[in-house]
């Protein structure tokens, strides 16, 4: 370590550790402060704008890549998680009906918000602790790697068993919104079996695919652009965005990873902008339309040949992701009041349900689900995340320190190095990533099983290939 370096970390090290201690010492002072507490959305802004200073300055310092599963689940997360308090704060407008925020106290709130501001901070903390240059997945190594038939072949198989399912398992979820002509309907539809588990596999199938560097330029853009209308057509069919969302940001950091280009373009730069922009309208029409289907379609022509792309685009999308932070008020309501801490019971239950034994355990799994046993306990369906399972199963101050723990665990799983096989690598970190993002939104009882079926059909795939070579050694 050069003394620059040294002189970085020094750096990062006071700033993330002042920021927390004088977040909490300011929580701490207020905590009882009742007219701090009742404007939590203005006090809490300033901490906010400091998480996002001391965590860009903290990625800087640490020199992360563009396409750092850190970085983005800080940056969706303030979305997700802060879209309500920015709306307030900088008065923003939504044609959002239903808001359940005041379903919920002030001070139900501010806790919830000083515990997301602590999570993010301690995760981000945790995980560029750990953090090192030398095995993080590198673009301009990509040159430099010969095309690797083997990848190819596993991504071959994923993507044909993932394409598969997922469109058996999309047909029926479309046929039963569209003859219900509602989102409404989009729960009964879902199928919660291994049918819906392999789906997954679609993205990571891709992503073998795009980094074997056994297809052209060409093939890799068509693959891109076929998918990404596919995935939008299916939100626009079903009403339904989480899943979809998360996946077009996964395929668009991997395809441009994958590319032969070193840097991108400002024409590329200025295309993905226009089309981001169009996605997000297009999510925004869904959300308004989605229980009524039929007018989606019309909503998102006249929108886009009207050229009313802007509009009030930022208030739509705090609108839109900010209810993200309920999911963590829902459990801070209730727990420890209503329900008891689960002390890493949710996570133990979560380890063996990939085994086809749901039939025999009832409802075991699906009690390690915030969204089955909160939400449905308030009949308020504000969805789950990781930071709010954090705080089911240890409280205020143990969830903090599970965040930092789970920095850690995910930067090293994400970056499994394989230095026989750099090809392989940057395959496995995409299909982690396209996985592990969804805890923004979602809960590791979600993504668990399609994770442990990756490494399987990996696995195997890699024995046989052992297999093979072994037989024409001989």
């Amino acid at each position: 370590m050069t003394n620059r370096d040294k002189i970085y970390t020094i750096i990062f090290w006071i700033i993330n550790c002042m920021y927390v201690f004088a977040f909490i010492y300011w929580v701490l002072l207020n905590r009882g402060n009742t007219s701090v507490v009742n404007n939590y959305n203005l006090n809490l802004f300033p901490w906010v704008f400091g998480l996002i200073l001391v965590q860009m300055v903290s990625f800087k310092i640490k020199n992360v890549l563009f396409c750092d599963f850190a970085l983005w689940f800080s940056l969706i997360s303030y979305m997700f998680m802060f879209g309500f308090l920015f709306s307030s704060v900088f008065n923003l407008d939504s044609n959002l009906l239903w808001n359940p925020i005041s379903n919920y106290s002030d001070i139900e709130l501010f806790k919830s918000y000083v515990f997301v501001i602590l999570c993010l901070e301690m995760f981000s903390f945790g995980y560029l602790s750990f953090y090192n240059e030398k095995i993080v997945q590198k673009k301009n190594e990509l040159r430099y790697a010969k095309s690797n038939r083997h990848i190819y072949n596993i991504g071959c198989v994923l993507l044909l068993i993932g394409s598969i399912t997922k469109i058996l398992n999309d047909i029926q979820i479309v046929f039963t919104t569209q003859s219900a002509n509602s989102y409404s309907a989009y729960a009964s539809a879902v199928s919660s079996g291994i049918i819906d588990d392999l789906s997954y596999l679609m993205l990571p199938g891709i992503f073998f695919v795009f980094f074997s560097g056994c297809i052209k330029e060409r093939t890799k853009k068509l693959i891109f652009l076929i998918v990404l209308i596919y995935l939008v057509c299916i939100m626009i069919l079903t009403g339904s965005r989480k899943i979809q969302i998360f996946s077009i940001l996964s395929l668009f950091l991997g395809f441009e990873f994958s590319s032969e280009k070193s840097h991108l373009s400002i024409k590329n730069f200025l295309v993905y902008l226009f089309l981001a922009l169009i996605l997000i309208n297009i999510i925004i029409i869904i959300r308004d339309n989605r229980f009524n289907l039929e007018s989606v379609g019309p909503e998102i022509l006249k929108t886009i040949f009207s050229f009313d792309l802007f509009g009030n685009i930022l208030g739509e999308t705090f609108a839109e992701t900010g209810i993200t932070i309920l999911s963590v008020a829902s459990i801070i309501k209730l727990v420890p009041v209503v329900k008891p801490f689960q002390y890493g019971l949710t996570f133990l239950r979560t380890i063996p349900s990939f085994l086809p034994i749901g039939w025999l355990v009832g409802d075991f799994f699906y009690q390690a689900s915030s969204t089955y046993v909160i939400n449905s306990y308030l009949q308020t369906p504000v969805g789950s995340s990781l930071i709010g399972d954090f705080y089911w199963n240890w409280g205020f101050v143990g969830g903090i320190i599970a965040s930092f723990i789970s920095g850690v665990i995910i930067f090293k799983l994400v970056n499994i190095n394989d230095s026989k096989n750099i090809r392989k690598n940057y395959a496995m970190y995409f299909s982690f990533f396209s996985q592990l993002i969804i805890l923004v939104r979602g809960e590791v009882f979600d993504i668990y099983r399609p994770i442990i079926m990756l490494v399987i059909i990996v696995f195997i795939m890699e024995r046989i290939n052992i297999f093979k070579r072994r037989i024409i050694i001989r």
